[in-house]
């Protein structure tokens, strides 16, 4: 019956509720046609003046790789096509996820065809945004048991190997059913055996800067990324002064940035689940818990 209420979205894509003549609502996200030339012309602009900062404080250097990353992440975020098939399998295997004792279940809106490049077409979920949580609370919820689940959801599809890329409050909305829905599942980290070994092993040894810096420059190499022997020392000099009172989160944030110094970077989907971590220990130490990790051993 044609667009109505803006949902949301950005300068890349905006997001309508729209609802078909049998009354059924749902949510259609729609690429703006210049999306391409915005994301090139912003990424130009940013390095050009980043470089230039670097020139004058080393610094800013990791930055510049950080641009690339954004920019990589932003190109598949925006790329529709192939992404229902990815989807349904994603949907098949975590829709209805729970934890023992927890109310609370995943939802993963149903997309819809026809699949293409310019649109998608999805179930329209009701419900309150993790964004807005004094509400939920104030309206019975238990951001606590959500956070638990959304935490244990990710470890589970770390291990499936199939993640999604984006996992922040506001891409979580949560129904007077107890349905956690995961929203703009645009771009999906595919993982291999190799990048969940190396996830595992650095994750078990950031107690041992030296060790978790081993882990990295072994993964690193196996990637094909030439490291030399100067290069590893220098790391493993700067991460030794990591602070030994810091959480794995903020260990895992301050190794990142000492490999970007030597102009080592992760692999784009390495440093999405970085990012990923980043924000779900937030949301754990909102909802009451030290850190991810406590909220995943819950």
């Amino acid at each position: 019956t044609g667009l109505e209420a803006r949902l949301g979205g950005g300068s890349l894509m905006s997001v309508f509720k729209t609802v078909d003549n049998s009354g059924k609502e749902y949510a259609v996200k729609i690429l703006n046609p210049n999306s391409g030339h915005h994301t090139e012309t912003t990424h130009k602009l940013m390095t050009e003046v980043f470089s230039m900062l670097a020139k004058e404080d080393e610094r800013f250097v990791p930055s510049l790789a950080l641009l690339q990353d954004i920019r990589d992440w932003i190109d598949g975020d925006i790329n529709f096509e192939g992404f229902m098939n990815e989807d349904e399998k994603f949907r098949k295997k975590h829709q209805g996820f729970g934890v023992k004792q927890n109310r609370y279940k995943v939802k993963i809106p149903h997309l819809y065809p026809p699949a293409n490049k310019y649109f998608q077409l999805e179930e329209f979920i009701d419900g309150d945004n993790l964004t807005e949580w004094e509400k939920l609370e104030s309206n019975g919820h238990d951001t606590k048991q959500i956070t638990q689940l959304l935490v244990h959801s990710f470890f589970e599809q770390i291990k499936d190997g199939r993640v999604h890329s984006d996992i922040h409050p506001g891409n979580v909305r949560v129904t007077s059913k107890n349905e956690v829905a995961l929203l703009d599942r645009n771009f999906y980290v595919s993982l291999t055996l190799g990048d969940k070994l190396f996830l595992r092993s650095l994750t078990s040894s950031m107690k041992n800067p030296a060790k978790a810096v081993d882990s990295c420059i072994n993964y690193l190499k196996k990637q094909g990324v030439a490291i030399d022997t100067q290069t590893q020392n220098e790391v493993r000099e700067e991460v030794s002064s990591l602070d030994k009172d810091a959480d794995i989160v903020q260990k895992l944030l301050s190794l990142a940035v000492s490999l970007r110094k030597q102009d080592i970077q992760f692999p784009l989907k390495i440093t999405l689940l970085i990012k990923n971590f980043y924000y779900l220990d937030k949301m754990a130490k909102r909802a009451g818990y030290t850190g991810i990790a406590d909220a995943h051993s819950s």
